[in-house]
């Protein structure tokens, strides 16, 4: 079975995703919960490492599922995002 697996980290008040994705055959995505205290109003979290060199983006903090980020991961890759500079 393959999938996209997901985990976030906060320290402080600063919240890190990072994904892993397990399929070699196609790039994958998942919803990953975020802290609804930390990510409020239009909130982006900003694509800080992937391994795929192309790939440079943000991703909004949505309303879905209390506070949610959509994360896109290549195949067989990995991504970290980090809440976007002010």
């Amino acid at each position: 079975m393959t999938s996209v697996v997901a985990w976030r980290r906060i320290l402080g008040d600063e919240e890190v995703v990072c994904a892993v994705n397990t399929d070699v055959k196609r790039p994958g995505t998942a919803w990953v919960r975020a802290d609804g205290r930390l990510h409020n109003g239009t909130a982006t979290l900003d694509y800080r490492y992937t391994s795929h060199p192309c790939r440079s983006r943000r991703a909004p903090v949505e309303a879905s599922n209390g506070r949610s980020v959509l994360v896109s991961v290549p195949t067989a890759g990995r991504v970290v995002l980090q809440p976007t500079a002010a």
